[in-house]
């Protein structure tokens, strides 16, 4: 999980410009992307029935509820084909909306001397080139296919009608239940109790329930303490987004007790930290379960790759190139898939897959 809020420029800018009444051109892109965010809402709503989602208009990300909101649609299998077919005309919507979006970060860019949007992140983010470089020429596809072929004899004979169709987000994880996932306690005892240099830490982390699916680390400098927001759960997907956050939460520890300025280091040097820790403890598990561990990798070059075209040339089909995205990286079966829309990160955090990708390319 990213670990701190979006910094998105244009959307950043958007908010500003829209509070002091300034220029139309900025309004605009603020427009756009409230526009968005409302058929979000409202297509959100009609499919899952709830009436109460609330949207601040001044604030960068998306609302706690809302992500949740997209995050059970995202991940029900029979929810996303039935939504898309009774809701295409709100997808569409959400589409024209996006690509207006597209086209106003990519105008932020050039703006500010880059070619596109990709590129402008790529240098905020602190990624390194020459990892780049390495992940454009064909060493994140091939990095894909390796864990392919590890996670190719777990894919079970009997997969759910329209699997690997357009009417969904395929994941391998998600369909086991017959692997043994350590429970939050066990894996904080592993990572942080019985650990020489970080059982120091163990009084100044504290855990907080929510029922967000996905954990976030943060950090109190009055009490020098680092939190970490999470619900209860026994998927293996979460076991390691909270080893994850274990690694955000000692580095904001670390650098508290140095007094340096934690926004300082970029976001690839926060997720390289984080990064070394999860591997830490994806390493420690049985073989079957460190494997499907693996999986999640593939969205890192998913998304990666999708957004790298999409700000490369505008004029794309969307919704081709996010299925050839899963037809290189994801064994996809699709021509046409227009669930980007559906996916919070290409909003909430443009282009921060690249870190995790180009961090991916080192665990081969």
């Amino acid at each position: 999980m990213p670990w701190g809020r979006s910094r998105d420029p244009v959307l950043v800018r958007a908010v500003v410009r829209r509070a002091v009444g300034s220029s139309p051109e900025r309004e605009t892109a603020g427009d756009t992307y409230c526009r968005y965010l409302q058929l979000l809402i409202m297509t959100q709503k009609t499919l899952t029935r709830r009436k109460n989602i609330f949207l601040s208009l001044t604030t960068e990300a998306f609302p706690d509820d809302l992500i949740e909101e997209l995050q059970s649609t995202y991940t029900s299998l029979q929810t996303k084909q039935k939504n898309l077919i009774l809701y295409k005309q709100n997808i569409a919507r959400m589409h024209v909306a996006f690509s207006n979006l597209v086209h106003a970060r990519n105008q932020y860019a050039r703006e500010n001397g880059f070619d596109n949007y990709f590129l402008y992140k790529l240098e905020e983010y602190g990624v390194p080139p020459s990892l780049f470089k390495k992940w454009t020429l064909d060493f994140g596809q091939k990095r894909a296919e390796h864990v392919q072929k590890l996670l190719t004899p777990y894919i079970p004979d009997q997969l759910p009608i329209g699997f690997w169709t357009e009417y969904n987000i395929p994941d391998i994880s998600r369909l086991y239940e017959d692997i043994t996932i350590p429970s939050r306690e066990a894996i904080y005892e592993q990572l942080i109790q019985n650990d020489n240099e970080y059982s120091r830490y163990t009084s100044r982390i504290i855990h907080k329930e929510h029922d967000s699916f996905i954990p976030i680390a943060e950090y109190d400098l009055r009490s020098k303490k680092a939190i970490i927001t999470m619900k209860s759960s026994h998927q293996l997907e979460h076991a390691v987004l909270y080893a994850h956050e274990l690694g955000h939460a000692v580095t904001f520890l670390k650098l508290m007790d140095k007094q340096d300025d934690i926004e300082k280091q970029k976001d690839y040097w926060h997720e390289q930290q984080a990064f070394a820790m999860e591997s830490r403890f994806v390493n420690s598990l049985p073989p079957k379960e460190r494997q499907l561990a693996q999986e999640k990798s593939l969205y890192y070059h998913l998304r990666a790759w999708f957004e790298y075209a999409i700000y490369s040339d505008t004029s794309q089909d969307l919704s081709d190139l996010y299925a050839k995205a899963h037809q290189t990286y994801y064994w996809g079966q699709q021509t046409h898939n227009p669930f980007y829309v559906l996916d919070p990160m290409f909003i909430t955090f443009p282009c921060y897959s690249i870190i995790y990708a180009v961090l991916d390319l080192q665990e081969e």
